[in-house]
């Protein structure tokens, strides 16, 4: 009854049913903890879960059991707690595929992706033949790793173990090549596939999207409906970010169409790549009303409305829905900061930038990083007070190119030489060839005038063989 309760996804049942045998005094078996351990990680319930191993343990039942340990480690795992995992897994003397697995996957997915080659090369050198969802995992931490050297030598023994057509281990091995930019190999594992599923052609335009082709995986997705296979909420959120980049917005509304038409349009990925979307496309309007319907918010969500907010110069809305975040009870991250203190440059408002800037430094769980000071030296920089931006790079305490660039781009816009020609000193320093900083300087002596500091400029930059920087470019659809 209880693992018909789980196949159901219905865990929390399977839960009160464990707890209700347990009171009534009757002993568990391995099968039934191999059960419950699972009902406990899908409800996140850890604390639970760790007194129902105790029980396993005072119970007297063998814990060299590996279809108990598998379901542990597997638990553990989920829980983010690969130590406890490992643990248990070292206490297994005959050790099996399913194990080994469980193991390897909670590492994966955790992070430790170094650990978890690690466990797969022990595997095969104890003899443990991999199965398709050891090799998808191990490919997978590969990709993360960014090991594709790695990751061949292991194809090579997903052909010789005949795994070459089973579908985890061929999409994990598309999603390897794409990390990699080998998108020719990434195309040719996937023209392999008799029968692709949604997983496998959402892993391919992802991998085109990362790699910058994002007109050919709006097209690879046309053909995936053409296929009859139905997006889901992942396939959305990648293509829709597809369309932000190109500010393709006849694409994206068509998009929104299908996402509407499938139901998916209250869900938090597919809400904050469409409320991105409208917002780099300048639709703002579109960007808000679809924030609006979400039905769960989260700081994805609200990220994506106040960089929209902020790219289009909509300071004070930005401002307004970042001071909500403590009623709506989010915490915001590093890409919440640097977007409202972004749009506070775009619409000079100084006085609400330097509020959230002081209420960032007297909050000692926000680590300041240079993004925000760089943001904040812009807002300075631009409402012409040059002496506090520079102050205030000066506080940081290895300030980069970046952000003395940013304040030489303010001395540039107020015409402050002597300032530039101290802050250029200051780059040429960390990086003499930095060609935006060498054609800044030479925009500020030619703001004044000074032509003779402007020729100097330019024979310096033509020794040293640098250009300069084309600064954007334009694009019709055709």
């Amino acid at each position: 009854m209880i693992s018909t309760y789980i196949r159901h996804k219905n865990s929390a049942e399977a839960i009160k049913l464990f707890e209700e045998m347990v009171s009534d005094g009757m002993v568990a078996d391995e099968f039934t903890y191999s059960s419950v351990f699972k009902a406990f990680s899908n409800v996140g319930l850890l604390r639970e879960g760790r007194k129902a191993h105790g029980r396993l343990v005072v119970s007297g039942l063998k814990m060299s059991n590996v279809f108990v340990a598998s379901a542990l480690v597997d638990m553990y795992s989920k829980f983010g707690k690969m130590k406890d995992a490992r643990i248990v897994s070292d206490q297994i003397l005959d050790k099996d595929v399913v194990l080994m697995s469980a193991l390897i996957v909670g590492y994966s997915q955790n992070g430790e992706n170094v650990e978890a080659l690690e466990v797969f090369s022990h595997m095969i050198k104890d003899g443990i033949r991999a199965n398709d969802f050891t090799f998808s995992s191990v490919l997978t931490a590969c990709g993360n790793l960014g090991d594709i050297n790695k990751g061949k030598q292991i194809h090579v023994l997903v052909i010789k173990s005949g795994f070459e057509f089973a579908v985890a281990s061929r999409t994990a091995l598309l999603t390897l090549y794409s990390k990699g930019g080998l998108l020719d190999d990434s195309l040719k594992v996937f023209d392999g596939f008799v029968n692709a599923n949604v997983v496998t052609w959402t892993a391919l335009i992802t991998g085109l999207v990362q790699n910058g082709k994002e007109e050919s995986a709006l097209s690879i997705f046309c053909q995936m409906i053409r296929n009859s296979i139905f997006p889901n909420a992942f396939t959305f959120s990648t293509v829709l970010s597809a369309c932000s980049m190109h500010a393709l917005v006849k694409e994206g509304r068509q998009i929104h169409g299908l996402v509407l038409r499938m139901g998916l349009d209250r869900n938090s990925f597919v809400g904050a790549a469409l409320v991105d979307m409208y917002g780099k496309c300048g639709i703002i309007d579109d960007a808000r009303s679809v924030f609006d319907d979400l039905g769960y918010l989260n700081v994805v969500a609200v990220n994506s409305m106040i960089y929209g907010y902020a790219q289009n110069g909509y300071g004070a809305e930005a401002v307004k829905l970042f001071d909500r975040l403590q009623e709506l009870r989010i915490k915001p991250d590093n890409g919440t900061l640097v977007s409202v203190l972004s749009a506070c440059g775009n619409a000079g408002l100084l006085e609400e930038g330097r509020r959230i800037f002081s209420s960032m430094e007297d909050n000692p769980q926000i680590e300041m990083s240079r993004d925000h000071y760089g943001c904040m030296v812009d807002l300075l920089g631009r409402a012409g007070k040059l002496k506090e931006a520079e102050t205030l790079v000066n506080q940081v305490k290895y300030p980069d190119v970046v952000l003395w660039r940013t304040l030489l781009s303010s001395c540039r816009i107020h015409g402050k030489v002597e300032m530039a020609e101290r802050v250029m000193n200051r780059i040429v320093e960390l990086e003499p060839g930095d060609e935006g900083a060498h054609t800044l300087m030479t925009n500020v002596y030619a703001s004044k005038e000074n032509w003779n500091e402007v020729t100097k400029r330019k024979v310096i930059m033509k020794k040293m063989k640098l250009k300069k920087n084309i600064p954007a470019m334009s694009w019709i659809e055709i």
